[in-house]
């Protein structure tokens, strides 16, 4: 007997990680990565970009791998590489496609390209105008009423019916206008009914604490317990304990919640009368204000945090900021754990006292008939809402296109509807003549399996890093929670869930015309967007569980369910499954932090929640030759040696590198350099060695002479914060021109490094 419930004891032990390279080392592979840092960053690695491609380095390389912000940018140059037919006569009517002949006379993004000029005009892409910001306060409310909504509707389901069938025959003195305690008003004594709780309402909580008693000392006292004995008692004590608490919550602590708003509710009244369940409505509106507040509250936090640059606003906040911070932190998860339940507890109380709001002989229809239909109304929403398109991603997608999608193109090939989309008067047509960049059409984005590879031409394979969020016990080291996911014109995956062949990951999805809806998750800039989903529930070794539920429930969600790769082919016939979008009960395991390793979608998030340089994943691949920028943001390399520790562990690649020179001294801004030379070694027979350069955004005294002047009106500059997308063309400009400056230095020290046989 014991045997048979083994099984849900506890969970198969997760299949490990696959450690080591996945390409052999070779000699003069040559890599580059772009961090993350959000704009800043695109900023930075533009510059670098711009250096390392005008000294033939870009056109080498073999692999770009880019996070977050660096892929905006690394994207953006493969989205304007990418041309139409070079031997079509001219543009074909189906393109959406560069003009192969404007980029042979000027490359993409080069200094003074159509596209460079088109992205410094939208560097605050996020919310470039009043309109847009008001939009995007608006969406995140809207986000978060839905998701109240959504989840709210079961429970006022159950409520309503457990309130007529359950509760109204049971405790009679819940109903109509009784309370249990007296009240007096001008020497009136107000009706009392007595709302006493029946006692098996008592006992099954408490019988059910006993069953987890019970089966705890079971295994405390059996000396000679079998291990799957022991998961047994482990695994059964500690359900029966959670089940012992929710009905505790339900049998006991609900109805007294009701009884108590009823009291509060004839308190003021100086009559009898029906109590109204107006107090639960107040408590739960309540309770999304807390619940906005509490976001607000987050995402000033961090604003504020990096800049160091923001004073108090009040004395309350000067008199909470004297505390402590383990007291600080610790008020504020509690705030985050308190929230969400309390929240949904008012609705639920809201919903009892509604369904025992009057007392008629009887059946209630109407109860019932609200019941249905609120179960009705959720059916209608499960059934049709897409939880991707309710989150922020699809908003975070668009205006990240409308910057950074690209096409070069002539002004005489433009369709007429392009026309109606951008000024071709005949006055600026001349100017236009060497090409003119414009945004791509949103609804055929460049599909991932179309990324522009290295086929022997001008690019190397882009890979976008992104991050698949794990839970589960060691399936992942301990304060991580996270594995690579990556992304890439030849697959799609990574160490830990497996690779899939990308042109099979599309496939999934080509069934009915919903699963080819979902196509749109696959392009290129949503790859992007997921490799920059900075803010969501979970965040890889990021996440703070306490706010796990907040900030699902308030649906600060730029993740996606992406489908896992160990599901995509079919291990018999090795044909793709079929997908369809991720149902909206992903929301629940969001806002529990569930995300399983064998999960049939894994929760795909920023990439710097695994690693923000996309230097492992150019170790991974055997590179012995790295452009390493790092734009990541503060003066700290907690990247880099984040980045050593992963190499290390999980490729046995040894890199060896000193970052001092690039750290401004005590007493000054500036820093000796901007670029510094390392090595790193492979854990091969052969010991291959490899070249890094490493790179950082810091100011020296040889920076150009407008990045220091800006540095003295903002002297966050060059380390803003990476919640600040709203860039002017100045500071822009700035991140740029570091950018560029660091790529000229890295190309020079990686010749230097060359000639003298290091690399």
């Amino acid at each position: 007997m014991l045997g048979r419930y083994g099984r849900f004891a506890k969970r198969p032990e997760p299949i490990p990680s696959y450690r080591g390279t996945v390409e052999d080392p070779a000699p003069g592979k040559l890599g580059i990565c772009c961090s993350g840092g959000g704009i800043r960053s695109a900023a930075f690695n533009l510059g670098a970009l711009q250096s390392l491609d005008a000294g033939g380095a870009v056109e080498r390389a073999t692999y770009l791998a880019s996070v977050s912000g660096g892929s905006y940018i690394a994207a953006a140059y493969m989205m304007v590489a990418k041309t139409w037919s070079k031997g079509a006569p001219q543009r074909p009517e189906d393109s959406d496609d560069s003009d192969p002949l404007l980029l042979q006379s000027c490359r993409p993004f080069a200094r003074g390209s159509p596209e460079e000029q088109y992205l410094r005009n939208r560097t605050s892409y996020l919310a470039p105008d009043a309109a847009t910001k008001l939009y995007l306060v608006y969406r995140i409310v809207l986000g978060v009423l839905f998701n109240l909504t959504f989840l709210a509707l079961p429970l006022i389901a159950v409520t309503l019916l457990a309130g007529e069938f359950f509760f109204r025959p049971l405790v009679p003195g819940l109903v109509g206008h009784c309370v249990s305690l007296p009240v007096r008003h001008g020497g009136v004594v107000v009706d009392n009914c007595t709302a006493d709780i029946p006692r098996g309402f008592w006992v099954t909580p408490l019988g059910w604490l006993g069953v987890s008693v019970v089966l705890a000392l079971f295994d405390l006292l059996g000396r000679g317990n079998s291990s799957r004995r022991t998961q047994f008692y482990e695994t059964w004590a500690t359900r029966a304990l959670v089940v012992a608490g929710l009905l505790a919550v339900a049998l006991v602590g609900l109805p007294m919640l009701v009884d108590v708003s009823h009291l509060v509710a004839a308190s003021g009244r100086t009559t009898g009368g029906a109590p109204s369940p107006i107090v639960g409505g107040v408590g739960g509106a309540g309770g999304v204000a807390v619940l906005l507040a509490g976001v607000a509250s987050q995402l000033l936090h961090d604003i504020n945090t990096p800049a160091k640059a923001y004073n108090e606003l009040n004395a309350a906040q000067k008199r909470f900021r004297a505390l402590t911070e383990k007291v600080r932190v610790l008020l504020g998860y509690a705030a985050a754990i308190l929230i969400g339940p309390l929240l949904f507890l008012a609705i639920m109380v809201f919903a009892l006292s509604a369904a025992l709001w009057n007392s008629p002989h009887g059946l209630n229809w109407w109860i019932v008939a609200l019941a249905v239909s609120v179960a009705a109304l959720f059916g209608v929403l499960y059934a049709r809402a897409d939880l991707t398109t309710w989150s922020l991603h699809p908003y975070y997608k668009r205006r990240l296109c409308s910057a950074f999608a690209l096409k070069r193109i002539k002004v005489t090939d433009l369709t007429e509807e392009e026309k109606k989309r951008v000024d071709v008067t005949p006055a600026r047509s001349a100017t236009m003549a060497t090409g003119l960049a414009m945004e791509r059409d949103y609804d055929t984005l460049v599909p991932l399996s179309q990324t522009p590879p290295r086929n022997g031409a001008a690019w190397p394979t882009l890979i976008v890093c992104a991050a698949a969020n794990i839970a589960d016990p060691g399936a992942t080291p301990p304060g991580r929670r996270v594995t690579s996911f990556t992304f890439s014109a030849g697959s799609v995956g990574g160490p830990l869930v497996g690779g899939a062949p990308t042109r099979d990951f599309e496939a999934a999805f080509e069934g009915s015309r919903a699963q080819r809806s979902r196509l749109r998750d696959l392009s290129l800039p949503s790859a992007v967007a997921m490799s920059g989903a900075a803010i969501s529930p979970s965040m890889g070794k990021l996440t703070r569980s306490p706010l796990t539920f907040l900030l699902a429930l308030a649906n600060v969600r730029l993740g996606v369910w992406v489908p896992n790769p160990r599901w995509v082919m079919t291990p018999t016939d090795r044909k793709p499954r079929n997908y369809g979008r991720a149902r909206p009960l992903r929301l629940l395991w969001e806002l529990l932090g569930r995300n399983r390793v064998d999960d049939r979608y894994l929760y795909v998030t920023d990439g710097g929640d695994y690693e923000n340089l996309g230097l492992v994943e150019l170790l991974r691949r055997g590179c012995t030759q790295i452009y390493c920028f790092d734009a990541s943001g503060g003066e700290s390399f907690d990247a880099l040696g984040d980045a050593i520790a992963l190499a290390r562990s999980e490729l046995q690649v040894e890199i060896s590198i000193d970052p001092t020179p690039l750290q401004p001294a005590t007493d000054s801004d500036k820093a000796t350099g901007d670029t510094i030379t390392g090595t790193f070694t492979y854990g091969d027979a052969a010991q291959t060695r490899g070249t890094l350069v490493y790179a950082r955004n810091v100011l020296t005294a040889s920076s150009p002479w407008d990045a220091q002047a800006y540095h003295s009106v903002d002297t966050r500059f060059p380390h803003d914060p990476t919640i600040d997308q709203l860039f002017t063309d100045q500071k822009f400009e700035g991140y740029r021109v570091l950018g560029e400056v660091a790529g000229q230095n890295a190309l020079e020290k990686m010749s230097v490094a060359l000639t003298v046989g290091t690399g």
